[in-house]
């Protein structure tokens, strides 16, 4: 599985703590508006890997930054295994309305697709089977 390969590849300031002997991360909206309490995602593997997708933690000075819409990504990907199935989880918080939950959502997918190309050049493992779901 390429769970230690994957953490090679990701800056280490963007990797959530997983408290492993309990199977569960904590995920909180940082927002100045947010009043969604930070909440515990369980049930995950020992193997798992969390990272934060904030804007800050992500740079694309190649891309046009007037390409707002490119610019969005959701708060966390959890990849992990869940019973038989390796799973990559795509994760939107939000306190009140939903507005533009699925536009960030939507806008991970190239981030993963990224981290999985890089997964399969330098690692030769692969996560781009793994099943998606979006929350």
């Amino acid at each position: 599985m390429p769970y230690s390969e994957l953490k090679t590849l990701l800056n280490p300031s963007v990797i959530s703590y997983i408290d492993h002997a309990k199977g569960r991360v904590q995920l909180e909206e940082n927002t100045e508006d947010s009043k969604l309490k930070p909440i515990w995602l369980n049930g995950l593997s020992k193997n798992a890997v969390v990272f934060k997708l904030d804007k800050e933690n992500i740079n694309m000075d190649f891309i046009d930054p007037g390409l707002n819409n490119i610019y969005k990504r959701c708060d966390y990907i959890i990849i992990s295994s869940y019973q038989t199935k390796n799973v990559i989880i795509f994760c939107e918080l939000k306190s009140n309305s939903h507005k533009g939950a699925k536009q960030q959502l939507h806008s991970s997918i190239p981030f993963i697709d990224f981290i999985a190309s890089l997964l399969n050049t330098h690692y030769e493992q692969d996560i781009r089977q793994f099943k998606r779901y979006f929350v």
